[in-house]
């Protein structure tokens, strides 16, 4: 009776034994299934944030004072540095 029940407890250890390391065959393959994507995520991340600074050097130019200032000149508007305000009665030759 002893045997028997040493054998069992011999061909269940066995038994677990080999389906952990079946485990953990099938573990490492499906998680090196799943790692080889991680490279194209990387240089599809790479590739949204180079897009992402390009959109924001865009919007920073187009946001930018000097676009606008330039916008302003070509309708006719100066620098108010450039404007004289005559507020006597001098000559403009005088004024400047």
């Amino acid at each position: 009776m002893k045997d028997k029940l040493f054998k069992i407890k011999v061909l269940l250890a066995a038994g677990f034994f080999v389906g952990f390391i079946v485990n953990g065959i099938f573990i490492t393959i499906y998680n090196v299934d799943k790692s080889v994507n991680i490279d194209e995520v990387a240089l599809e991340t790479k590739r949204c944030e180079l897009e992402n600074s390009l959109l924001n050097e865009t919007i920073v130019t187009k946001d930018s004072l000097t676009a606008f200032s330039e916008i302003a000149q070509d309708f006719g508007f100066e620098l108010a540095s450039k404007i004289i305000y005559l507020d006597q009665a001098e000559t403009v030759a005088q004024v400047r």
